[in-house]
């Protein structure tokens, strides 16, 4: 007559009441253990003190659980714990029972998270797992798109900055150009007012008059040139046309009032008088 054996532990099959409540009692006893020997809090308890080494549990036996001593702190959560229904929601809010369990927040427990994940099923284990890939995605992808942006932006200001470096001697050349129209524009509005200033003057004031206007003007061309920071040669050369036409007004030019103070001074700006201009001017003045 042959004997059947019984069923191994963790094979298919159905077992009695007292063999599953044994196959229980192990699995929550090394659920236990495994909890102290990596530290993990239990709910409403303080955390283990040390770790101990997972004892051997016979299959024909269940292990003891020792109890916990009791301690202030589990009384004190046995006392929370008896709270009236309309108590509780205000007390998980002061608690942050919300926050303890997301990952995002400063308050988050991850021995309760773990819990958290041992109680619910493979569904939804699984579906946990593909949003929290979801959100790594997302995060790289954003990470991706900022040096992205960045990189795009740096080499836009480069271009822009090379363009600059091109045009600034074209825009220096326009301006230069604009400073002589403009210079042009100021010796033809003086022209027109020294002739009305002019009209009721004799020919040798209305001649006198002419000659100061124009060393006046000459003096404030040069005034302009320097406070533009122009080139001394640029400066020297503009007097030089100056003192032509002052050499051309003749003698009378040095006897009128204030037209030699003015000379002198157009002469510094530009850097002393040239040789002959200064010869013909020490000889008027001796």
């Amino acid at each position: 007559m042959s004997t059947t054996s019984p069923p191994a532990s963790g094979s298919s099959g159905v077992l009695s009441p007292g063999r599953s409540a044994a196959a229980e009692a192990r699995r929550l006893a090394r659920r236990e253990q495994l909890r102290d020997f990596y530290g993990l809090s239990r709910p409403n308890s303080d955390p283990p003190q040390s770790r101990s080494p997972l004892p051997s549990v016979s299959p024909g036996e269940a292990p003891s659980t020792p109890a916990a001593p009791a301690t202030p702190n589990s009384a004190a959560s046995a006392k929370t714990d008896e709270v009236t229904p309309k108590a509780r929601p205000r007390r998980e809010a002061r608690e942050g029972k919300e926050g303890r369990l997301d990952p995002t927040s400063e308050n988050f427990v991850p021995a309760e998270y773990y819990e958290l994940l041992m109680g619910k099923p493979l569904g939804e284990l699984l579906k946990t797992t593909a949003s929290l890939a979801g959100d790594v995605g997302k995060l790289q992808s954003a990470r991706h798109t900022l040096v992205y942006n960045h990189h795009h932006q740096l080499f836009s200001a480069g271009d822009t900055i090379a363009s600059l470096n091109l045009k600034t001697p074209q825009l220096i050349s326009i301006v230069t150009q604009l400073q002589e129209k403009f210079s042009e524009m100021s010796q033809l509005t003086d022209t027109v007012s020294i002739l009305d200033q002019q009209s009721g003057l004799s020919p040798s004031e209305r001649q006198k008059a002419g000659m100061r206007e124009t060393v006046a003007r000459g003096l404030e061309r040069v005034r302009l040139m320097m406070l533009a920071e122009e080139s001394d040669d640029e400066v020297k050369k503009v007097w030089r046309g100056v003192e032509r036409q002052i050499k051309a007004m003749g003698d009378d030019v040095y006897a009128i009032e204030d037209v030699k103070s003015m000379i002198e001074e157009g002469r510094n700006l530009a850097g002393g008088p040239d040789s002959d201009t200064e010869s013909t001017a020490s000889d008027k003045t001796a």
